[in-house]
C-alpha cells in the first residue's frame, strides 16, 4: 500500500529547543509552526470497500480522528483483510490516537503494525514521535534508528533523531544526524537551522552563523533565524552585523519588543547610548512592564553621564518588579557619583541584604565611605569583603587607597602588594601602587609600576600622564614630554594631560608653550582649577601680577579651599605693594591649613614688606616649629637680620641655610653682601660666583659678581655674562649702566613699569647699583648720596635696601 507519513516532523522543532537558545542576556522564546500532514492511503481492494461502508474514512485526509478510529478499527478487526491493510490501519489509527493525545494507544497500535510488518519504516518513525511525546527519548531514538535501517535515505528520521539526541545532551550525535539530513536533502532549511542551534550551544559560533546563513538563503523571511544569528554574531563581537540582523527582525516584526531591547544592548555596548536609549524606550512602549528595559535604559543614561535619568529608570525598574541586587548596586553608584553618599550607602545596604555574600557590594560601599571621608567604615567594609573572598584583589586595592589618604604609605604599599599578587594582570593595581610610591618620593619605583601598568594596558592615557609627572620630578624633562605627548595622543580631550604637559614646558623654561597648554586645558574643562592655578604661576614668572591674580581668582572661584592659590595670590598682591590684601590671603590659607610652614614663611615675607620685622620673626619662628630643617626659613630670617644690621645673626642663619640646602642662590647673595660691605671682596665674589653658577641667567647675581670682582681689583666679567641674560627686559638697563653703555638717567628713564610698585623697585635698583659702581670707582661722595637715596626709597623687601643700609653702616665706621 503506497502511503505517506502521517506525523512527519510535527511539533518537535520547538519543543526541544526552548531552553537551548538564549538571546544575549535573556531568552528568545520561539516556536516553529508545523502542521500535521495527513496520511494518503491507497484504495483498498474492491471487496473490502463494498463490505465496509465507512472504510474510506480510515484514510480520509479531512476525517475527524474519532471517526477515523472507528473506520480503521473495522479494518483491523476484519480477519479477512490482508496483513498489509491491517498494518496500515494500525498505523493510521495510532496516528489518530496520537492526535487525540492518547500516546499509549498510539504506541500500542504502532507496535501491532510492526508485529505484522517489522520492515514498516513508517510505523517505527511514528512510534518514535509518540515516544518523544511521552518524554522517552531513548525509545524514540531506537525507533528512528530502525526507520533509518529500513530506509537509509530517510532524512526525516535522521532529523527527528537529531532532535532527540540533543535533548539528551549528546550534541555531537545531534550534529551528525542533522548533517546526514542535509546530505540527503540539501534544501532542508530546518536541518541547517537546528544544527546551527546546536553549534550555538557548543559555543561554535562560526559554524552556527554559517548554518543560519544557509537558512536565510532558503527562507529569507524567517524572523527567528535572524534573531538567533544576531545572538551568535554578538558572541563573536561582530556587533554591526548583529545590529543589522536585529534591524531585520524589527522590520519583519515591528511589534516585537525583544528585538528593540536586544539591539539596544549592543548599541550600549558600543557606547552609542542615545540610540540605545531610543530602542529601550520603544521596547518599553511595546511592553510597559518590562523591568529589564527600564534597568538597562538606566545603565545607558548612566553611561552618558546622566545619573538623574539613570536613577529615575532604576526606580521604575524596581516598581516593575526588578528584584536583583545589581539594580541597587548600580543605583547606589549613581547616587555616589552625585555626591549623595547617604542614599548611595542605603542602596548598597539593600543590595547586601539581598546578597550578603557578594564581596563587591562591600567594596563599592567602601568606596562611598572613602569619598564621604569615613575611612573607618570604609576599612570595615573592605575587611568584610576580604573575609568573604580572601583572594579578591579589589578590597585590598580600596583599603590601600584608604591608607594612602591617611598618609600611612607603608600599609598602602602592603595592601597594593596583596592586590598585585592576587591579580597580576590588573593594570590599575600597579598604577595605584605607583601613585603611592610617587607620594613617598620614590619616583624610580613609581615609574617601574607605571611601566608595568602600561605594558598591561597601553591604551590608557592616564598611565602615561602620571609616568610623565614622575619623570618631571626626576628632572628627565624629555621623557616627561614624550609621555605627556603620548597621553594627549591617546586622549586629545583630556584637559589634565594638557595641564601636565604645560608643567613640563614650564620646567623647560618655555612659558609660552606652557600657557598655551594651560589654555587648552581650560577650554576643554573650564572648571579645571589646576590649569588656572598653573597659568597664574606662569604670569608670576613674567611679573604680570594682575593676570596672575585674575587666574588665582578663577582658581578660587572653582575651589575656595585651595590654600596654595590663596598663598600665591597673596604673594602677587605683595609684589604689587598691596600688603593688606596679601596678609588677608595668607590668613585665609593658614585658617585652612595651620600646619603648613610655607604659609607662615610667606606671611613673614609680607610682614618684611611692611617693615614689621618682629612679626616676621614670629612667623618664621612658627615655621621653624613645624619644620626645623627648612633652609628657606633660615634664608628669610637671615634677610631680616641683614636688614636690621645684625650681621652676625644674618651670617649664622645664612650658613645654616647653606648647610641644609646648598642650592638656594639668594642665600649666597645675602651672605655675600655682608662680606662686600665688610671689606672682604674676595669672599663676597666667591659667594656671588656660587649664586651665579646656580642661576646663570639671573642679571642681579651677575651684577653683584661683577662689582665684587671690580672691588677686588679685577676687570669683572659682566660683559661675558650678558650672553646668558635677557637683555630685553629690566634690569638690562642697569646692566648696561654698569658696563658704561648708559647713564643713570637713562636707566631711570627705562625703569618705567605699569605696576607702580614695580616701577619704584626698578628705580631703587638703578640707584643702588649706580651707588655701588661709584663706590667701586672711588667716587665716595656720589656713592654716599645714592646710598642714602636707596636706603630711603627702596621697598622694605628689596635686597638693594639692605645693601644700601649695609653700605652706610660700612661708611660710618
Amino acid at each position: 500500500m503506497d502511503r505517506r507519513r502521517w506525523q512527519r516532523r510535527c511539533g518537535f522543532r520547538s519543543a526541544g529547543w526552548v531552553e537551548l537558545i538564549r538571546i544575549w542576556l535573556r531568552p528568545s522564546w520561539r516556536a516553529m509552526a508545523c502542521l500535521l500532514l495527513p496520511l494518503m492511503l491507497a484504495s483498498p481492494a474492491a471487496a473490502a470497500v463494498q463490505e465496509y461502508d465507512d472504510h474510506p474514512a480510515c484514510g480520509g485526509q479531512t476525517v475527524d480522528p474519532a471517526r477515523r478510529i472507528v473506520a480503521c478499527t473495522q479494518i483491523i478487526e476484519d480477519r479477512s483483510e490482508t496483513k498489509n491493510n491491517r498494518a496500515a490501519a494500525f498505523v493510521i489509527r495510532g496516528s489518530a490516537f496520537l492526535n487525540q493525545g492518547d500516546k499509549d494507544r498510539a504506541i500500542a497500535d504502532y507496535g501491532e503494525a510492526i508485529k505484522i510488518n517489522p520492515s514498516d519504516g513508517d510505523a517505527h518513525f511514528n512510534r518514535g514521535i509518540a515516544w518523544t511525546r511521552k518524554g522517552d527519548d531513548d525509545r524514540a531514538i531506537a525507533d528512528y534508528g530502525e526507520a533509518i535501517k529500513i530506509n537509509p535515505k530517510d532524512f526525516e528520521a535522521y532529523f527527528n533523531r537529531g532532535l532527540a539526541w540533543n535533548r539528551k545532551g549528546d550534541s555531537d550525535r545531534a550534529i551528525a544526524d542533522f548533517s546526514r539530513t542535509i546530505t540527503i536533502n540539501p534544501k532542508d532549511a530546518d536541518a541547517y537551522y537546528n544544527r546551527g542551534l546546536v553549534f550555538f550551544g557548543k559555543a561554535d559560533y562560526d559554524r552556527a552563523i554559517a548554518d543560519f546563513d544557509q537558512v536565510v538563503a532558503r527562507t529569507p523571511g524567517d524572523v527567528n533565524v535572524y534573531y538567533n544569528r544576531a545572538s551568535a554574531l554578538v558572541k563573536k563581537n561582530q556587533l554591526d552585523r548583529a545590529i543589522a540582523d536585529y534591524s531585520e527582525v524589527i522590520k519583519l516584526d515591528p511589534m516585537g519588543a525583544n528585538a528593540y531591547y536586544d539591539r539596544a544592548l549592543i548599541l550600549a555596548r558600543k557606547g552609542e547610548h542615545d540610540k540605545a536609549i531610543e530602542d529601550y524606550s520603544q521596547a518599553i512602549r511595546l511592553n510597559p512592564e518590562d523591568s529589564d528595559a527600564y534597568y538597562h535604559r538606566g545603565l545607558a543614561s548612566a553611561g552618558k553621564g546622566d545619573d538623574d535619568r539613570a536613577i529615575a529608570d532604576f526606580d521604575k525598574a524596581v516598581e516593575a518588579g526588578f528584584k536583583e541586587a545589581v539594580i541597587y548596586v548600580d543605583r547606589g553608584s549613581a547616587w555616589r557619583r552625585k555626591g549623595q553618599y547617604q542614599r548611595s550607602v542605603a542602596d548598597y545596604d539593600r543590595a547586601a541584604a539581598i546578597n550578603p555574600s557578594n564581596p563587591l557590594v562591600y567594596v563599592l560601599r567602601a568606596i562611598t565611605w572613602v569619598q564621604a571621608g569615613n575611612y573607618e567604615r570604609a576599612a570595615a567594609d573592605c575587611n568584610r569583603a576580604i573575609s568573604i573572598d580572601p583572594k579578591g584583589s579589589d578590597a585590598y586595592g580600596v583599603r590601600a587607597s584608604i591608607w594612602s589618604r591617611k598618609m600611612d604609605y607603608d600599609r598602602a604599599i602592603a595592601d597594593y602588594n596583596q592586590a598585585v599578587g592576587l591579580d597580576p594582570a590588573n593594570a590599575s593595581n600597579y598604577y595605584d601602587r605607583g601613585l603611592v610610591w610617587k607620594k613617598m618620593g620614590d619616583y624610580d619605583r613609581a615609574i617601574a609600576d607605571y611601566d608595568r601598568a602600561i605594558s598591561l594596558n597601553p591604551k590608557n592615557a592616564t598611565y602615561y600622564d602620571d609616568r610623565g609627572l614622575a619623570w618631571r620630578h626626576k628632572g628627565d624633562l624629555d621623557r616627561a614630554m614624550a609621555d605627556a605627548d603620548k597621553a594627549i595622543g591617546l586622549d586629545p580631550k583630556d584637559a589634565g594631560a594638557y595641564n601636565d604637559r604645560g608643567l613640563v614646558w614650564a620646567a623647560k623654561g618655555d612659558d609660552d608653550r606652557a600657557m598655551a597648554d594651560y589654555g587648552k586645558a581650560i577650554a576643554l574643562d573650564p572648571k579645571q582649577a589646576t590649569a588656572f592655578y598653573n597659568r597664574g604661576n606662569a604670569w608670576v614668572r613674567r611679573d604680570n601680577y594682575d593676570q596672575a591674580i585674575a587666574d588665582y581668582n578663577r582658581t578660587l572661584s572653582i575651589d575656595g579651599n585651595d590654600a596654595s592659590a590663596l598663598v600665591n595670590r597673596g604673594d602677587s598682591w605683595s609684589h604689587k605693594g598691596e600688603n593688606k590684601r596679601a596678609l588677608a590671603d595668607f590668613d585665609l590659607a593658614l585658617a585652612l591649613n595651620p600646619a603648613n610652614p610655607r604659609y607662615f614663611h610667606g606671611r613673614g615675607n609680607v610682614w618684611i614688606s611692611m617693615g614689621e620685622y618682629e612679626r616676621a620673626i614670629a612667623d618664621f619662628a612658627r615655621a621653624f616649629e613645624l619644620d626645623p630643617q627648612n633652609a628657606q626659613t633660615y634664608d628669610g630670617r637671615g634677610f631680616i637680620w641683614l636688614t636690621k644690621g645684625d650681621y652676625a645673626r644674618a651670617v649664622a642663619d645664612y650658613d645654616k641655610a647653606i648647610t641644609l640646602d646648598p642650592k638656594i642662590a639668594y642665600v649666597y647673595l645675602g651672605r655675600g653682601m655682608i662680606s662686600f660691605h665688610s671689606g672682604a671682596a674676595e669672599r663676597a665674589a666667591a659667594d656671588f660666583r656660587r649664586a651665579a653658577m646656580l642661576k646663570p641667567s639671573d642679571a642681579y647675581l651677575a651684577m653683584w659678581l661683577y662689582l665684587a670682582e671690580r672691588l677686588g681689583g679685577g676687570p669683572g666679567h659682566l660683559r661675558e655674562a650678558t650672553a646668558k641674560l635677557d637683555m630685553k627686559k629690566w634690569p638690562a638697563p642697569a646692566v648696561r649702566m654698569l658696563l658704561g653703555e648708559t647713564s643713570l638717567a637713562e636707566a631711570m628713564a627705562a625703569s618705567a613699569d605699569s605696576n607702580p610698585f614695580k616701577q619704584s623697585g626698578n628705580r631703587c635698583e638703578a640707584t643702588l647699583f649706580a651707588a655701588e659702581l661709584a663706590h667701586v670707582e672711588g667716587r665716595g661722595d656720589e656713592a654716599l648720596r645714592l646710598y642714602r637715596g636707596a636706603a630711603r626709597d627702596c621697598p622694605n623687601a628689596y635686597y638693594e635696601r639692605a645693601a644700601a643700609k649695609a653700605a652706610l653702616h660700612e661708611l660710618a665706621q
